[in-house]
């Protein structure tokens, strides 16, 4: 490789600025990776920014063969890449909550090796974290949550190419082949119509509608505890009885927007939901409010019936742990009815019915879009991502019919 000969046009002084009220430091270079001039390189301090332009002129020297500033440590490209997407949340195009999950829950897996150089970001590391990724039980967690961990690190991994860190191919080269897959086709878990129509049949008065609103609609768990009554629209003149979806409980327990932009949208009820819906006594705000439950850790066996709700329940949000402890599981283990993914410890998960809504418009026929729409996914490509083994078993399935058919 030849040497290349440093220029002084190519590589300014270091001089200050003043952005965003703030004076920061600067100087500008040729990049031999991207093989552009005038990049312009920021710092803090004076002092950062004289020892990045001293690792800037000895990338000139040197050639592309290590970029300028990648033996940054990682903790600071991740502080960097956070600050970038607060101003994200600052506008509006980004919830706080899914910005702390990134910080608390994704990026997390990184402490480690918080003060290796960002260049060390590779599969073997990547994988290592997988396998620390594991329920106090020590099965592994699953494989959409290992996705999510990859894509917040691939996400901060772009972030520092773009700002000269790492060079423009590190992702394919040292990324790429540590990309879990985001959902297996075992992991969607689907009950079946019998065990779905047997839930529904066995539920008593206050968890029979909500069993069947979630399980004919797709809506998420979070969506349907904060679901008000003025939503709720079952006389509009000649139109069909529907409930608008615009606000969703949040993991800390407040109202906020639905998890996607996506998620405002209106949803069509079948005249057997509607009808159970007039039929419900009306104690607040809230369609389902928090019930008075006999014991907040009841056991299998224990006697159970919904409650009158106390006046200060009223208003009070349920959780997926109230909702998955003390109205799925109840029913499932009284009345012995088959959930996938649950055998007996801990609890069923109430997203089951979200894919069996989503498994059932498949069957329908209904396209991606339409699924899209219906279970409020921000893409086509999440839905796909999540249930395109569905389409591909009910194409082939239909493709058995058809080639048989004349033949006998």
């Amino acid at each position: 490789m030849s040497m290349r000969k440093t220029n002084t046009k190519q590589l300014t002084a270091v001089k200050s600025i003043r952005k965003n009220g703030k004076k920061q430091y600067y100087f500008r270079y040729y990049c031999p990776d991207r093989k552009k001039d005038g990049v312009t390189k920021f710092a803090n301090t004076e002092a950062e920014a004289r020892v990045l332009r001293e690792q800037v002129k000895e990338k000139q020297v040197l050639g592309p063969s290590a970029p300028a500033g990648a033996s940054t440590p990682i903790y600071m490209v991740r502080e960097e890449w956070l600050d970038m997407m607060q101003v994200r949340v600052d506008d509006g195009h980004l919830s706080q909550d899914t910005l702390d999950d990134y910080r608390n829950h994704h990026l997390s897996k990184l402490d480690p090796y918080e003060d290796q150089a960002v260049q060390t970001i590779n599969s073997q590391m990547i994988r290592e974290i997988f396998k620390g990724m594991v329920w106090d039980n020590g099965d592994p967690k699953s494989y959409s949550l290992k996705g999510k961990v990859y894509a917040q690190i691939k996400a901060m991994t772009e972030f520092a190419i773009k700002r000269g860190y790492l060079s423009g191919d590190h992702v394919a080269r040292y990324l790429a082949d540590a990309k879990p897959i985001t959902v297996e086709p075992d992991e969607v878990h689907i009950p079946s119509e019998e065990s779905v129509a047997k839930l529904i049949a066995c539920s008593d008065e206050f968890w029979k509608p909500f069993f069947l609103m979630v399980a004919s609609t797709g809506m998420r768990c979070g969506e349907a505890v904060a679901l008000p009554w003025r939503n709720v629209r079952l006389n509009e003149g000649n139109r069909q009885p529907f409930i608008r979806i615009d606000r969703a409980r949040k993991r800390r327990g407040s109202i906020g927007k639905p998890k996607t932009k996506k998620g405002i949208r209106e949803l069509f009820l079948a005249d057997q939901l509607a009808e159970l819906f007039r039929q419900m006594p009306r104690h607040g705000e809230l369609v389902f409010p928090l019930p008075e439950f006999q014991d907040k850790k009841l056991g299998i066996g224990r006697p159970y019936a919904p409650k009158r709700l106390r006046a200060e329940n009223e208003y009070r949000l349920m959780s997926v742990e109230n909702v998955c402890h003390n109205g799925l599981k109840i029913t499932v283990d009284k009345n012995q009815i088959e959930w996938p993914g649950y055998n007996g410890r801990g609890a069923p998960r109430i997203k089951c019915l979200r894919h069996f809504a989503a498994s059932k418009m498949i069957a329908l026929g209904h396209d991606v879009v339409s699924v899209q729409r219906r279970l409020g996914h921000a893409s086509a490509q999440t839905t796909l991502d999540i249930y395109s083994h569905l389409w591909e078993r009910n194409k082939f399935q239909d493709e058995a019919q058809d080639m048989m058919r004349g033949l006998i």
